[in-house]
């Protein structure tokens, strides 16, 4: 079967032949959506029934911190820090004690640098380094999805229906204002299924057969699905032969 979505990959928005201006539009519209986001991983960030927020479950991985792995050097400050502080605040106490001269300074050590890491501990760091740039290159290709996903909801937007979300920045809001006003009620569905249907039963003479098949195909289990009274028992059957 053809695939009904004509894509172009090159742009940023993805330009399809679905654009929502009515009810008649709704289904086949949230279906792609549906399906653009799973691809992407954000459909559970987007469904108008879900409740997962993006930037709760997404936080940007923080870069390990050479402090974290330079395990001897911190061993090592630390026994100078305490010798160090034990120097000092005998220091203190003498000065005190002689009632003359000023407490000397306690030095800061510098910041941990790479060539304070024995091999070891490289070997470690380099491993964390290189996981936290995978997690990171993964939350930025997420997050460019999510936020993408918005304008590409935009995009398939009867320009007189904008009005209505442009202002909207979650995908999910955006879909819930938009299920609000065009997904049709249950007599409206079957009513827009058998009008269709009835169209696929009077085929043109010259309309392509692959075409008109997948319309019917899809057309008959969408009926189906929402136990439209004109798909019941074998009606479908029948009228195809």
């Amino acid at each position: 079967m053809s695939c009904p979505y004509d894509t172009d990959r090159s742009t940023e928005v993805t330009k399809v032949s679905i654009v929502l201006k009515d009810t008649a539009d709704w289904r086949n519209w949230y279906q792609y959506q549906k399906q653009l986001a799973g691809a992407k991983g954000i459909w559970k960030y987007a469904d108008p029934d879900g409740s997962d927020e993006f930037y709760t479950a997404n936080k940007e991985p923080s870069e390990p911190s050479l402090e974290k792995y330079a395990k001897t050097e911190n061993n090592r400050r630390k026994t100078a820090a305490a010798s160090a502080a034990a120097a000092a605040a005998d220091a203190a106490q003498r000065t005190q004690d002689d009632g003359e001269g000023d407490t000397p300074p306690i030095n800061t050590p510098d910041p941990i640098e790479y060539s304070d890491l024995k091999e070891k501990e490289r070997e470690v760091y380099k491993e964390a380094m290189a996981l936290w740039e995978k997690r990171l290159a993964n939350f930025k290709t997420l997050k460019k999805a999510y936020e993408g996903f918005s304008l590409q909801i935009l995009g398939t937007i009867a320009t007189e229906h904008l009005f209505m979300i442009i202002l909207e920045i979650s995908p999910r809001r955006q879909i819930q204002i938009l299920r609000d006003r065009f997904s049709p009620g249950e007599w409206d569905r079957h009513e827009q299924l058998r009008v269709r249907y009835d169209a696929l039963k009077k085929r043109p003479k010259n309309a392509n057969i692959e075409s008109w098949l997948d319309n019917w195909i899809s057309t008959c289990m969408e009926g189906k699905e929402a136990d439209s009274p004109t798909f019941l028992r074998d009606n479908p059957q029948r009228d195809f032969i």
